[in-house]
């Protein structure tokens, strides 16, 4: 709620007050397309598992509106279509959304996966040095996902992270911190934190992601509860659109 009052304060005609060095996603960049290598290892109730898939990313960032405290508001987002391996135990078993009460031992299969997200971000005045411009922006948004891979659901989540630009004459940097604080229903509960660093060299975009999930799940019919942990790293390469200017 913070953030949307102090988004009122914004001058949408005074454009030229924030630095166009960061005034996109990635450093002057409104977005980029990227292809995302995944790779998941985890542990639950029934032992260790591990997972291996890849998507194609689009995500955008707009950041051109300066506010009366001379801080900037934006938004970014994403969309993300992708296919994941179901998850593939020690012991040689396989578990998915298809049957979870008995995990069968077929071969693993692909399934689709997607991801929608929209976020607005609050950063106070930029630093410009002689060398480099600075941006460090609070954001809080909402995320919508499907994943049929996994053996657990969450098909919506409020949000919130942080994250730092910094754009140099010959390339740009975003290193973030996405977070989905606890939250499910009265079977699960989910707790996530994600660091990305994106690089940006003229056209070309490359970066690294870690995932790190924690999930508490409550026992049903009066048996114990259980928790799922997980890692997933990624890498990713791919185009980066051109200034964004207004």
């Amino acid at each position: 709620m913070l953030m949307l009052l102090l988004a009122g304060t914004a001058h949408a005609d005074m454009f030229s007050d924030v630095p166009r060095a960061i005034n996109g996603r990635v450093g002057s960049s409104p977005g980029s397309v990227m292809g995302r290598g995944l790779y998941t290892s985890g542990k639950a109730a029934k032992g260790t598992f591990t997972q291996g898939g890849g998507e194609i990313s689009g995500e955008f960032g707009f950041n051109p509106f300066p506010t009366k405290f001379h801080g900037i508001v934006g938004i970014e987002g994403e969309l993300n279509l992708g296919l994941m391996r179901s998850e593939e135990y020690a012991d040689a078993s396989v578990v998915d959304q298809r049957n979870l009460d008995k995990p069968h031992t077929d071969l693993a299969v692909f399934w689709l996966t997607t991801r929608l997200g929209l976020r607005m971000l609050l950063s106070p005045p930029p630093l410009e040095l002689r060398f480099a411009t600075f941006r460090l922006s609070m954001m809080g948004g909402a995320q919508l996902e499907g994943n049929g891979a996994r053996s657990w659901t969450m098909a919506g989540a409020f949000t919130c992270g942080a994250q730092l630009v910094v754009a140099t004459r010959y390339f740009a940097t975003l290193l973030s911190w996405l977070a989905i604080p606890p939250q499910g229903d009265n079977t699960q509960t989910l707790v996530r934190h994600q660091l990305s660093l994106d690089i940006g060299i003229g056209a070309v975009v490359i970066g690294a992601r870690l995932q790190i999930d924690h999930l508490d799940i409550v026992g049903t019919r009066g048996g114990p509860g259980s928790t799922l942990d997980s890692q997933t790293f990624s890498l990713s390469a791919g185009y980066r659109w051109p200034d964004f200017k207004l």
